[in-house]
């Protein structure tokens, strides 16, 4: 009877989980073949947010699927956002949160460092999510309380300590307040003074997956958007890691920072960035 009692829970969004695989190889196959072709017709939202053929594409192909199956869910989707169909905030409501090609910079240049991206929240709290990266045909997804996986193989954060050993991921988003140079470079002295060394990979989206999977120990971004770590957080979530805001505050999906790692580098990050008998604010959280 517990057993028969329990199931129903643990299985009750694998629905949603089969359909967003099964989108985001559907909207990967679009980019991969995009990938191998003459660029894509390329307009801009921002000098350095970049948005192709592809991305509106693979978008309708994801909002169209879910709604045939899902048609009263909602959506915060980036180029639904970017166009005024929609804002980006999250209510209890159910609701899928989609980056339908996370790295397009990337993608434009032929750096196969991108994503299809895609989250179901309830409640505002994510259920699942599913970060694909067809060029590399790597698939990370996850089901609350089902753990986290890379193709068949169960994902486990990085057991790093110590935070000169870390390996550490991060970038700022295009629209904070001052160049994405300028402020960048304000981050990285932090990063460069406490870490091993540092990468700035150009899609969030892999950059969670890839703390969820031990391949990077901590991953730290200002000027994020929700659609582009709400799978993220799950995934890495559910590999045994953390995921908060940068200034430790409580995690908001939609509040445009985020802090991924394992328990104890977040421990270490702290002590590090606010110093007991400190009220310095630190630059990563300005």
């Amino acid at each position: 009877k517990n057993a028969s009692r329990r199931a129903p829970f643990k299985m009750a969004y694998q629905q949603h989980l089969d359909l967003a695989k099964k989108l985001a190889l559907e909207a990967g196959k679009i980019i991969k073949d995009a990938f191998n072709k003459p660029s894509s017709h390329v307009s801009f939202k921002a000098p350095t947010d970049l948005v192709t053929e592809t991305d509106q594409q693979c978008e309708t192909l994801i909002i169209n699927g879910i709604k045939q199956v899902f048609p009263d869910h909602k959506f915060v989707a980036e180029e639904d956002i970017s166009q005024g169909k929609s804002k980006e905030e999250l209510s209890d409501a159910p609701t899928w949160l989609i980056d339908p090609l996370d790295g397009t910079i990337n993608f434009v240049h032929r750096f196969p460092f991108c994503a299809v991206s895609i989250a179901f929240a309830v409640n505002k709290r994510v259920q699942v999510g599913v970060v694909y990266n067809p060029i590399l045909n790597e698939m990370y997804f996850a089901q609350r309380g089902q753990g986290a996986f890379l193709g068949d193989r169960k994902l486990q954060v990085s057991e790093t300590s110590e935070l000169k050993n870390a390996l550490v991921a991060t970038a700022c988003g295009a629209e904070i307040g001052e160049t994405e140079s300028q402020v960048f470079i304000h981050k990285l002295q932090i990063v460069i003074d406490n870490c091993r060394t540092w990468r700035r990979n150009g899609s969030a989206a892999l950059d969670m997956a890839m703390v969820a999977a031990g391949k990077t120990d901590l991953y730290v971004e200002r000027g994020i958007h929700a659609w582009d770590i709400a799978a993220g957080v799950v995934i890495v979530e559910e590999a045994g890691g953390v995921v908060t805001s940068t200034d430790l505050t409580p995690f908001d999906v939609c509040q445009r920072q985020v802090l991924a790692t394992n328990p104890t580098l977040l421990e270490k990050w702290t002590k590090a960035n606010f110093p007991p008998t400190s009220d310095r604010v630190p630059m990563l959280s300005q």
